[in-house]
């Protein structure tokens, strides 16, 4: 997976949707890539996302290819990787200083319970 084209991706959606869906929107990313076997370095696959999820598809392709969408998921992976996230799938928790990894492609819940209450 190209991870730099995810991570534009799910600016572009973002940028279309507004606040508050960004867990629904990796979602789909999520559930067209491992699920659907769809590439996360196509455009179409992020104007398929758009239409499911009630987006102007047009828009979202749009968005893909403007530089300050492209800053913003740079500055992201950059900001995860110094949470120590250098491979995904990867679970973090956002917390007002940053980003906790809380998990893994391996975690199982209870692993995952725990480290969230460590956190």
């Amino acid at each position: 997976m190209d991870s730099d084209a995810a991570a534009r991706g799910l600016a572009a959606l973002r940028a279309v949707a507004g606040p508050g869906r960004d867990l629904e929107l990796a979602a789909a990313m999520q559930a067209a890539f491992y699920r659907d076997g769809k590439s996360l370095s196509e455009v179409s696959t992020y104007a398929d996302i758009a239409v499911a999820h009630g987006l102007d598809a047009q828009d979202v392709v749009a968005h893909l290819s403007d530089p300050q969408v492209a800053e913003l998921a740079r500055r992201e992976q950059d900001e995860l990787a110094e949470a120590g996230t250098h491979s995904y799938p990867m679970l973090l928790l956002r917390r007002g200083d940053g980003f906790v990894q809380v998990g893994g492609p391996t975690s199982s819940a209870s692993q995952l319970r725990a480290h969230i209450d460590a956190a």
